[in-house]
């Protein structure tokens, strides 16, 4: 069986049962083998495609986590960005997995000095979720230009 090198997935967090729109997930196995999953909400299966990634590019990933394993202990499970509702995003690197809503990059600069306040008491929980993304964001980016139907 093979492994999970990373999981990608996003579901609203409200919606009834059978609603088209009941987001994806995206898993790359070490095999290469990228499974495409689109739900309807309550995480029925609507659909389910394979495709192939080159072993370049599945090398490349497992070396960008690898080299990202000290910072990724780090980081909490449970990300927390002062989002309440929206979307639920599950990321897994390897065996870490990460849950949180709304998981985006937040211009750090930017917030401190429009709500200074909420800067410096979520500072490390924004980080945390910026590096979250921002490395999620770089594998995707692999994943996506090797198989463009994405």
């Amino acid at each position: 069986m093979a492994n999970v090198i990373f999981r990608y997935s996003v579901t609203p967090s409200y919606g009834c049962c059978g609603d088209s729109d009941g987001g994806f997930a995206l898993t790359l196995t070490d095999g290469g083998d990228v499974e495409y999953m689109e739900y309807k909400f309550c995480k029925i299966t609507e659909s389910c495609r394979h495709f192939d990634l080159s072993p370049n590019a599945a090398a490349e990933i497992g070396s960008i986590i690898s080299e990202n394993n000290a910072r990724l202990d780090d980081i909490p499970h449970k990300l927390e960005n002062g989002s309440f509702d929206g979307d639920i995003f599950d990321i897994s690197f390897g065996s870490r997995k990460y849950c949180g809503l709304n998981i985006s990059v937040t211009d750090l600069a930017r917030l401190k000095k429009r709500r200074p306040s909420y800067y410096e008491a979520n500072k490390n929980a924004i980080e945390n979720v910026n590096f979250i993304a921002e490395l999620t964001g770089r594998i995707l980016g692999i994943i996506i230009n090797e198989i463009p139907e994405l």
